[in-house]
């Protein structure tokens, strides 16, 4: 008997042991040979302790103990894919021993008897070599299967106590070639084989796979062992394998991972085994399995999930990389216009010639390792040149088509090099250092490398917070919860090198664009847009924009809360965008729910272009507010600000009023002249999402700080025609809106305060309530809910777009007061207070809502 098999008394409750030993039979006392060997050994007290709990739970519920013995048999079963065990007394405490055996059991019992699930009880132990033990990788999440004697080696550095369990995966389709298989899975970690491995192991499929696993926190030079003889799931995932690995079809795939160096082929195990956390969780698991596996979700660290969407991105475009070389090897000619633009491109193509898919894959990692193949400054002048073509996506091809030239073999070349050379294996930025990892969210993290803009990187345009930014129908797809799209994200097609650069704008959007740009580019000053200058938004969805000058581009950047970004390109020798925040992927929606959204916001983007170029005296209009976060961002990444300036220089020389005159003669048409009434509010409060929306669509501005009121006297006001052009900026107000939600505010706003009352009805409806009364003359509850269980909802409405004012203390302390009068009538119930405005509240209404526990909703909220 080994030691871990023997148990000593004062690891168990006494009075407990004595039940134990009245419950053992006389042929199991008499294989005790003295008082002393009476609870050493444990795997008669484990057959004890599993026949004590066989028989509770087969009364508790009315099952035949029979039928329950084989949930702890002591081999692992042919259909098992779960299987318990421990390691022995010295591990584990008595009464968690006997909790964790029941609580399993009844599981099992749930389950209906037949599930795949088992406990084996104490396993025994075999000596093995330190030096073994010691040189064995344990990375987490994911790694590959270490062949060891007749099956495979294992070392964990977890802690021994307590009970323990592994689970098989299911064997793969016959049909889909995986690199890495899956096989088992061990906690949070997933073991995986490749083909070379499973060759190996294949002689002892047939007689029998075992583990040998080695808790270094238990014994370092003990190893527990596990024959795995009968387990379908583990040994059909090896036979598989083999079999996929030996089809002609799969022999490249395979050639090409196996070029691959051992540290990044570790990394795509530990990818793997990333995916596979959030891959667990299942509609049928309870709610308990449920709130672990989410628990286990989010122990994973940006860092790593940064790490994981680098490698899966890198891994693509190696692929991508060699199918270039090895069609391009097979053109019979190439472009000659290619041929002369890149003849280091040419050069290295050539190098390739003749090689078979490993000998290819071998030479151009070798390349990418390779510190001195590209100039210090290569990376970044040989991206300006690729994109100084537009790129056109000619005969509607599909966005994901791989595109075989020589400017596209370049690019990917490049992008390989920049990320294998200069990130850490995606960890950081070159001329940047680490990737700022604090307030990201599980999607940036790891979208991060999959949709990076490794143009602007290259040029050290992005800072270690920006990330990118996605929307999906007008919200923020970043924040979501990433285990719903981890599937989409791994099956989902490579990214196209460069996205189609072409947009059909409505035609008289385009003129008007087209008309501003040139105002912007034939009478400016002279003098660049400051390098990296931001000006703050008003917009729900981007909270500052971000510009870079170049001698050929003007680099637009549209930031959010959390630093994330898209971006736009616009081409000054063109005179026109590149229309990437249309073309990049970011922004999901239907096409015709986009629409608008881009017309107007092309229309914006170019007369911010405009504001910037054409301004007299630029430093007299245009303010620079010093090096600070953006207001409302979240991040510590500072910026340049720039605003224009609420207040103006005055007395001008006689030459500068003569230009003026000139510049502003009533030939002249400029867009940023507005017909509204705008109020200023009181230091961070915000206009709501309706007022922006009416604003818009009447063509108003809302400068910083300010709201919208319908009757307008902003014509009337004594300005200049300077301070009406500048007063306000081209990109306050509203950005991005799409047109169901431009739509759905409209009808807000044309609403009267009997139909406002009606739409707020519906949405207490939403929240669990039934309407059953309304009266609109109580001056104090509009809306009376109550759901099944008797609780009630009392809401005011108040819709004062007429007159623009946000609703104050006196709407909120009415509420309460109607509700004091209320209970007079009603029994005693639990009654929630609602005040629903289709504008703002004041810092006071706030303060007197939390103090009296009433909830304030705005329409922006509602859904």
């Amino acid at each position: 008997m080994s030691e871990q098999q023997k148990i000593q008394i004062d690891k168990f409750n006494k009075e407990r042991a004595k039940q134990i030993l009245k419950r053992m039979t006389p042929e199991q006392q008499d294989q005790l040979t003295s008082p002393q060997e009476k609870f050493k050994n444990l795997t008669l007290l484990n057959d004890v302790i599993e026949s004590e709990i066989l028989e509770k739970l087969s009364k508790k519920n009315n099952i035949d103990k029979n039928k329950l013995t084989k949930f702890f048999e002591k081999k692992v079963r042919e259909n098992t894919n779960i299987i318990n065990y421990n390691l022995g007394s010295s591990f584990n405490k008595h009464n968690n021993f006997i909790d964790f055996k029941s609580y399993v059991l009844q599981g099992f019992i749930d389950q209906g008897i037949e599930s795949e699930i088992q406990d084996i009880g104490t396993i025994s132990t075999e000596e093995i070599d330190y030096s073994i033990v010691k040189d064995t990788k344990s990375n987490k999440y994911g790694r590959l299967l270490e062949p060891y004697k007749d099956g495979f080696l294992i070392v964990l550095d977890e802690n021994p106590k307590g009970p323990k369990f592994f689970s098989t995966y299911k064997a793969q389709s016959e049909g889909h070639m995986n690199i890495l298989t899956p096989v088992m899975r061990i906690l949070e970690t997933s073991f995986y084989i490749n083909y070379e491995i499973a060759k190996l192991s294949e002689k002892y499929i047939e007689n029998g796979l075992t583990l040998y696993i080695v808790y270094t926190k238990a014994y370092k030079n003990r190893a527990f062992v596990i024959p795995l003889s009968r387990n379908k799931d583990f040994t059909n995932n090896f036979k598989v394998c083999i079999e996929q690995g030996e089809k002609e079809e799969n022999k490249k795939s395979l050639q090409i991972y196996e070029s691959l160096p051992s540290d990044i082929i570790e990394r795509i195990a530990k990818m793997n085994g990333i995916f596979e956390v959030f891959n667990m969780l299942g509609d049928e698991y309870n709610d308990g399995a449920k709130n672990f596996q989410k628990e286990k979700m989010n122990s994973v660290s940006n860092l790593d999930l940064l790490k994981a969407g680098y490698i899966f991105s890198f891994v693509q475009k190696y692929t991508t990389a060699i199918q270039f070389i090895e069609t391009l090897n097979k053109s019979e000619k190439l472009s000659k216009e290619d041929t002369e633009n890149h003849k280091a491109a040419s050069t290295l193509l050539e190098s390739f010639k003749n090689l078979n898919t490993k000998e290819i894959s071998k030479l151009l990692m070798s390349n990418l390792n390779d510190e001195y193949l590209m100039a210090n400054n290569y990376v970044r002048d040989a991206k300006s040149i690729l994109y100084s073509t537009r790129y056109n996506n000619q005969g509607g091809e599909s966005p994901n088509r791989i595109q075989f030239t020589l400017n596209d073999f370049l690019e990917n070349f490049i992008d390989l090099y920049y990320m294998h050379r200069y990130t850490k294996f995606g960890a950081e930025l070159k001329s940047v250092g680490p990737i700022d990892l604090k307030n990201a969210t599980q999607i940036d993290c790891l979208y991060y490398w999959k949709h990076s803009d490794l143009f602007h990187k290259s040029l050290d345009q992005i800072a270690s917070s920006d990330f990118p930014l996605f929307l999906e129908k007008g919200e923020v797809f970043n924040n979501n919860d990433l285990g719903k799209h981890i599937d989409e994200y791994r099956t989902a097609p490579g990214l196209k090198l460069r996205c189609h650069e072409h947009y059909n704008l409505d035609p008289t959007i385009k003129e008007k664009i087209s008309l501003i740009l040139n105002e912007a580019m034939s009478q400016e000053t002279g003098l660049l847009i400051p390098y990296n200058a931001c000006v703050e938004l008003e917009d729900p969805v981007f909270k500052y924009a971000r510009f870079i000058e170049s001698d050929n581009y003007v680099h637009i950047f549209l930031h959010d809360d959390n630093d994330r970004y898209v971006s736009e390109l616009f081409c000054k020798e063109e005179d026109e965008f590149r229309y990437w925040l249309v073309n990049r992927r970011q922004i999901f929606d239907e096409d015709d729910n986009l629409t608008n959204t881009f017309n107007h916001l092309y229309v914006k983007l170019a007369s911010c272009i405009r504001d910037w170029k054409v301004l007299i005296e630029r430093d007299r209009t245009m303010n620079f507010r010093g090096r600070r976060v953006p207001t409302g961002v979240k991040t510590t990444q500072p910026r340049y600000i720039y605003l224009p300036r609420v207040r103006y220089k005055t007395n001008p020389d006689r030459e500068q009023v003569s230009r003026e005159k000139v510049f502003y003669s009533e030939s002249r048409k400029f867009s940023g002249e507005r017909r509204a009434h705008i109020r200023r509010l009181p230091q961070g409060m915000k206009p709501s999402k309706t007022q922006l929306v009416i604003a818009q669509h009447n063509n108003i501005t809302i400068p910083d700080n300010h709201t919208y009121v319908k009757e307008s006297i902003w014509g009337k006001s004594k300005m200049n025609q300077r301070q009406i052009k500048y007063r306000t900026k081209s990109l306050n107000g509203l950005l991005y809106i799409t047109n169901d939600s431009i739509n759905h505010h409209k009808q807000i706003a044309e609403m009267s305060p009997a139909g406002f009352e009606e739409y707020c009805g519906e949405y207490i409806k939403k929240l669990g309530y039934e309407v059953y009364k309304r009266n609109n003359y109580d001056g104090g509850i509009d809306i009376r809910g109550i759901k099944k269980d008797g609780s009630r909802l009392f809401a005011q409405c108040k819709h004062p777009l007429e007159s623009g004012n946000p609703v104050g203390p006196d709407v909120v302390r009415e509420l309460k007061g109607s509700l004091d009068l209320e209970r007079q009538d009603i029994e005693d119930c639990e009654v929630e207070l609602m005040v629903i405005t289709s504008t703002r509240y004041t810092h006071k209404a706030c303060e007197a809502a939390q103090k009296l526990n009433i909830k304030l909703v705005r329409t922006d909220e509602m859904e």
